[in-house]
């Protein structure tokens, strides 16, 4: 008989349309890696309350997007967030949990927003460090303190903290005793059509929004608008600020605006036809934790650029080729104009990165942490 497993999480692809974000596709693969070991069953965040079977697990949609909750999140105000929805989501997830009356083996969690807040203490758990907020994000002192708060309740009511990034466990010292830091991997095939696009366009691929780095990828469109006749392609999800539209504040009239493709948020195998054309997939975030876009980018044989000192650089193996300084425009602009005209053995020095990524040894590895960890129940 299979063990069961409960997955607890705000996002999942299969129950959001259009959903790439890094959580839900480590997720995914999560789930293909150990359906054969495991009953999984997913514990999602939902605008309805629905069951689902599904071949390699079970989806439980909660009803947590109800309307006036919708309204508030829909503010973008992270004090509205920590201090209601993030608590009221991780209510309404957990005691779904205790209802299932499902007797779990494993429960396995993010701290991407804080939803181990409410897990019974009788089932200690592994979290994924999916985020941290107070690093990732434009706080004010009030929100740091609390997003610290509650990083600090939910890992220390873990039994373990897992993270794909050296970079990230090292920001959580106080509970490096609980920390491993699991590969990073992919297991899922890859197409390799042709595509009939020309090569003469810069790509960015994720939210649209500042902490991924989007000033940046303005003002490097403007600067290469003026001086080449490269096209340019955004694809993903648009934010407010202030109740604006990112996308309209950093791309509409524009040098470059009438030679700007936007797709908004796509799937992996709309993303993938884009990343093999592109000449070079901008990635310039503030920080990271192994971003799922990274990782598509050179498992489809693109060519990156991206931010140092952010974990990315984990993936590159601190390839100075591909990486530019952290938040540093003229550093980013000048790689940018360098990768344009890189030679193709360089370019290809990039293969090794992908092989290291389709590792089977690393699927096994991740295997073994799982299967050896054992839940302690009444502590």
């Amino acid at each position: 008989m299979k063990k069961k497993i409960a997955v607890i999480t705000p996002e999942f692809s299969v129950s959001q349309k259009n959903n790439g974000g890094g959580l839900a596709t480590f997720l995914d693969k999560l789930i293909l890696l150990i359906n054969n070991e495991y009953e999984i069953h997913v514990i999602c965040s939902s605008d309805k309350n629905q069951l689902k079977k599904y071949p390699k697990f079970y989806l439980h949609n909660v009803k947590v997007k109800y309307l006036i909750l919708k309204i508030l999140k829909y503010t973008n105000l992270p004090l509205i967030n920590y201090i209601i929805y993030y608590p009221i989501q991780s209510f309404l997830l957990n005691n779904y949990l205790k209802k299932t009356k499902i007797n779990f083996d494993s429960y396995f969690f993010t701290n991407f927003e804080y939803v181990s807040l409410f897990q019974d203490k009788k089932n200690k758990s592994i979290i994924r460090l999916s985020s941290l907020d107070y690093l990732w994000l434009d706080l004010n002192f009030l929100e740091k303190k609390i997003s610290q708060y509650y990083d600090k309740l939910i890992f220390k009511k873990s039994l373990q903290i897992w993270s794909n990034s050296i970079f990230l466990a090292k920001k959580i010292t106080k509970f490096k005793n609980k920390i491993k830091v699991i590969p990073t991997f992919i297991n899922y095939k890859i197409s390799n059509k042709n595509n009939n696009f020309k090569k003469s366009f810069i790509l960015f691929v994720g939210t649209i929004n500042e902490r991924k780095g989007i000033a940046l990828v303005s003002k490097l469109f403007e600067k290469l608008a003026s001086i080449s006749k490269l096209s340019f392609v955004i694809i993903g999800p648009d934010t407010k600020k202030n109740f604006q539209s990112q996308f309209n504040n950093f791309f509409i009239d524009k040098n470059f605006s009438n030679r700007l493709t936007y797709y908004g948020a796509r799937d992996r195998l709309f993303i993938s036809k884009f990343i093999k054309s592109s000449k070079i997939v901008v990635i310039p975030s503030k920080i990271e934790n192994a971003p799922n876009i990274l990782q598509e980018v050179l498992i489809n044989d693109g060519v990156p650029l991206c931010s140092d000192n952010s974990s990315m650089e984990e993936l590159l193996f601190n390839d100075k080729n591909f990486l530019f300084k952290n938040g540093n425009f003229n550093s980013f602009f000048f790689k940018a104009k360098k990768l344009l005209n890189l030679k193709k053995k360089q370019i290809n020095s990039l293969k090794k990165y992908k092989k290291k990524l389709l590792d089977k040894n690393k699927e096994k590895k991740l295997k073994y942490l799982l299967f050896n960890y054992k839940t302690k129940k009444g502590c």
